[in-house]
Parts: structure tokens; sequence; C-alpha cells
């Protein structure tokens, strides 16, 4: 696992180093980099792409990927109020867009709002998701593993 965790970390470092407009793949590293116990270096990363990513939103304000990826980012590093302003945009952008609304679930669970979540979970199902695996997993939804209505989505993918 941990060698599997140093290559992913490794190669998006080598992605963010070829494309230095991508915010993309600086954020996706936080957690590879979070999985080695490199806190430090996820928090680093994470204001990193934040300085990508206000470049991004400045050409792109309603980029919806950019909205919720940043919004999680920003709930990580602690800025809580300026996470749910870009998670309800990212929101309001795609209601019925299931990668939109998987991924504002889990901002959401991030940011210790276990309802939100689950209700954005809930609509995401019904409008298409079915990763199952991904629910299994991602570790941004580790705040609702216990809950029965996270256990019965699981049960319905």
């Amino acid at each position: 696992q941990e060698g599997k965790l140093a290559e992913a970390a490794a190669n998006f470092a080598k992605a963010a180093e070829v494309r230095p407009e991508d915010y993309q793949a600086m954020l996706l590293a936080t957690g590879p980099l979070k999985g080695l116990g490199r806190d430090q270096d996820a928090t680093d990363n994470i204001h990193r792409a934040m300085q990508r990513l206000d470049r991004h939103l400045e050409l792109h304000p309603d980029d919806p990927r950019a909205l919720y990826l940043g919004a999680g980012a920003l709930m990580q590093l602690g800025q809580r109020d300026r996470a749910l302003e870009w998670v309800r945009k990212a929101h309001d952008s795609g209601p019925t867009d299931s990668m939109v609304l998987y991924n504002v679930a889990c901002v959401y669970a991030l940011g210790d709002m276990k309802d939100e979540a689950i209700a954005c979970l809930e609509k995401a199902v019904e409008c298409g998701f079915g990763h199952r695996e991904w629910l299994e997993h991602d570790s941004d939804l580790t705040l609702l593993r216990g809950d029965q209505r996270f256990i019965e989505l699981q049960k319905r993918l």
C-alpha cells in the first residue's frame, strides 16, 4: 500500500510540474501524501494548489469542478465559511449532476455536516451515481461510515 501511495504522490507531483497551471494534480496529491503520514507536505501542497486555483477561477468563475475541489481544500485548511460559499456555488451549477453532488457531499462530510452530506449522496444516487467502491474507500467520507443512512445507501448501490 505504501509503495502505491508514494507512486501516486510522485505521479501527481510530475503532472503538476509539467502543467504549472494545473491545480487538480496538486490537490489530488494530498490524499496519497496524507496516507503516507506526510501531513505537512499535504498542507503545503494545498496552499500551492490554491494559488493556481484562484488564478483558474479568475478566468472560469463558475467551473463546478474547480469550486468543489477548492471547497474541499479550503475545508481542510480550516477556512469553513469560504469553503461553504464555494461548495454552494458548485452545487448551484449542477444540482442534478451526480458527480457534482458526490463531491459536494465530500466537502460537507469534511466539514462535519453529516445530514447535508447524506442528502447530497442520496441525490447523487438518484441522479445516476453508481460507484459503490468510491463510497467504501473515499477518506473524505469517513465521518459517514457508521451512519445507518450511509450503510443503506451503500446497499442500494
